[in-house]
């Protein structure tokens, strides 16, 4: 499916903008694209705080043997 792009004037740190090259090079992806994919990881991360948030007001903390399955099915997040 195609995506509309839309432009947008954003403000970056000067000390981001030389390691934000360096890693959409190494990654081989332009540095819009590399962004694009930092948004998309940020925004999931939000999205699955939320929902260990919701859980543990919901169900309680989450116990240990919910973070070893989560682990096995996910992988670990660096």
């Amino acid at each position: 499916m195609a995506r509309t792009i839309l432009k947008r004037s954003v403000g970056l740190r000067d000390d981001l903008i030389g390691p934000i090259e360096n890693a959409a090079a190494e990654d081989g992806l332009s540095v819009s694209a590399w962004l694009n994919e930092a948004a998309e990881q940020k925004l999931l991360l939000r999205e699955m705080a939320q929902a260990v948030a919701k859980h543990g007001q919901e169900s309680g903390p989450i116990t240990e043997l919910e973070l070893a399955r989560a682990r096995k099915r996910f992988g670990r997040l660096s």
